[in-house]
């Protein structure tokens, strides 16, 4: 008689909890379960479980790529050459992906057109090549192929459709040495 007193004053609510708040309340401190935003129950993770998911550092893991990446600092002396039509800013140690070069893989070449050389008190621009004063030196790491191109092509209402994925021939190069003869003055 009172709840039904009280409810008809509005004093009190109603319990509105639904089921899955109920068993949220009675096994979150046992089970450590929680109800996500998807309506999925989750249990928690322990410490172990969190720092297993969590991404090793680079200098953690000792992968070489990853360290020389975040600690590597450009050398003072820079080069721009021309490789199979296209022009690259190279230093030493730089990796670069080049159009297919016919040569062996591990064999060292010296790069002919070098259009500009520069260096922390100079920069020495050729016209058209600073050639003959400057040398450069890189070793030929891998001969693969790009990775795939999609090229789809359709004509509506004609029931014509192409898909093709060409994997292009590449080489990568490693920049060994850049070389910077001087002038002697007489």
């Amino acid at each position: 008689i009172q709840k039904t007193i009280k409810r008809i004053e509005g004093t009190t609510r109603l319990s509105t909890i639904t089921h899955q708040q109920q068993i949220m309340k009675r096994y979150h401190t046992t089970n450590a379960l929680r109800l996500n935003g998807s309506k999925k129950w989750t249990r928690d993770k322990t410490e172990e479980e969190k720092l297993a998911m969590k991404k090793p550092r680079a200098h953690e893991t000792g992968d070489a790529r990853e360290v020389a990446i975040k600690t590597h600092t450009k050398p003072t002396m820079f080069a721009v050459v021309q490789i199979g039509g296209k022009q690259y800013r190279i230093y030493e140690g730089d990796v670069i992906v080049t159009e297919k070069l016919e040569v062996d893989v591990g064999q060292q070449i010296q790069l002919e057109k070098i259009l500009m050389v520069g260096g922390p008190h100079f920069t020495a621009v050729g016209r058209p090549l600073v050639t003959p004063k400057a040398k450069v030196y890189a070793t030929i790491t891998q001969q693969t192929r790009a990775k795939k191109n999609i090229v789809f092509k359709k004509k509506r209402k004609k029931r014509y459709q192409r898909w093709n994925e060409p994997r292009h021939p590449i080489t990568i190069l490693h920049i060994d040495t850049i070389k910077w003869q001087e002038e002697q003055q007489l």
